[in-house]
């Protein structure tokens, strides 16, 4: 899955010299990131008859980041000063999450299945230059289609 992701962070969660070597006091951070994430999940039908499905997931995710854009803002001479750095394939970094989702998939004649799955994805370790551990929630949708 290729993502785009846009947050925010207080300093206190980037790694130590991870956006400037003079070790000065980050307060906050933007953040763009252009990722891309390999899930390795487990599925379970809970319920499941010839044209709808409920099911349950858990797994790992990896994540491959091609880019990262940090502004941020930090305290140099008693004074607060705004910083920019940029990033081109900066990490991977494997299993960095935990994903639980649940779903459901309904059949839609020809065309295939539609799929609507909220998940919930718990951080294991930091990703990206920052070294942050990002927890997210989203709805992954999908149109599934069989080739015969």
């Amino acid at each position: 899955l290729l993502s785009h992701k846009y947050f925010y962070s207080d300093g206190k969660y980037a790694a130590p010299n991870s956006l400037r070597e003079d070790a000065v006091s980050i307060s906050g951070m933007n953040i763009f990131s252009s990722v891309t994430e390999i899930p390795v999940l487990l599925r379970y039908n809970i319920i499941s008859n010839g044209k709808s499905k409920f099911f349950a997931g858990a797994g790992a995710v990896s994540s491959i980041v091609h880019r990262e854009k940090y502004s941020y803002e930090y305290e140099k001479d008693g004074r607060s000063k705004w910083g920019y750095r940029h990033f081109n394939k900066s990490t991977d970094n494997v299993f960095s999450n935990l994903q639980f989702s649940a779903g459901y998939e309904k059949s839609v004649g020809s065309l295939g299945m539609v799929r609507v799955e909220p998940y919930y994805r718990m951080a294991l370790n930091g990703i990206g230059a920052g070294d942050l551990p990002i927890t997210s929630v989203g709805v992954n949708f999908g149109l599934i289609k069989y080739l015969r």
